[in-house]
C-alpha cells in the first residue's frame, strides 16, 4: 500500500468520517468522496479471505497483510511489530490493533485491487493545538469518533 495526498489542497473543504482518535494532534479521517471506493475494497477483501490460506509465517515488521478485526470482518493491514505479539496497523482506518497469528492472512502479490489502492486514512491534527489536557483529549475524542465531519485543511506537512 501506499499514502496518497488524494489531491486535497490547503484552503480546500473535506467532508471526512473519523475513523480513530489518539487525540487531537493525531486522528484518522476517510474521505467521504472515497466510500465507493472503500466499498469495493470490502467486497474485494471479503471474497479474497474467504480463498486465502492462513498457512504464512509472519516474520518481519512491514509486511502487508489482512488482519481479522473484533467487528469479524477482514481488513489491509501493515505489521508493526512481531514480537512477542502481532501488532497491526489499520491502513485505512488509522488504528493499532493487537492481532492473533491465525486471524491474519498474507495477500497475494497478484491481487492488484488490493494491493494498488493506496491508504485510505488520512492522517489529521488540529491546526495551532498544543499541550491537551487528559479531560480535553477524552472530550475530543468522544465528539469527533465515528461522526461525519466537515475538514477545512488549513497546511499539509511536508510528506502530505
Amino acid at each position: 500500500f501506499y499514502y496518497s495526498m488524494h489531491e486535497i489542497k490547503i484552503g480546500s473543504e473535506e467532508d471526512v468520517f473519523v475513523t480513530h482518535v489518539d487525540d487531537p494532534q493525531t486522528f484518522y479521517c476517510q474521505l467521504e468522496r472515497s466510500a465507493d471506493v472503500l466499498l469495493q475494497l470490502s467486497e474485494s477483501i471479503s471474497r479474497l479471505s474467504r480463498t486465502t490460506p492462513s498457512s504464512e509465517t509472519w516474520h518481519r515488521a512491514g509486511e502487508l497483510c489482512l488482519a481479522r478485526y473484533t467487528d469479524s470482518q477482514w481488513y489491509r493491514g501493515v505489521l508493526t511489530k512481531t514480537k512477542p505479539t502481532k501488532e497491526v496497523f489499520f491502513v485505512d482506518f488509522g488504528n493499532t490493533e493487537t492481532i492473533e497469528e491465525d486471524l491474519l492472512l498474507p495477500i497475494p502479490s497478484d491481487a492488484h485491487d488490493i494491493l494498488l489502492l493506496p491508504m485510505q486514512a488520512v492522517k489529521c491534527s488540529l491546526a495551532d493545538v498544543a499541550n491537551v489536557p487528559q479531560e480535553a483529549t477524552a472530550w475530543f475524542k468522544k465528539a469527533v469518533l465515528e461522526r461525519q465531519l466537515k475538514a477545512i485543511v488549513v497546511a499539509k506537512e511536508s510528506g502530505g
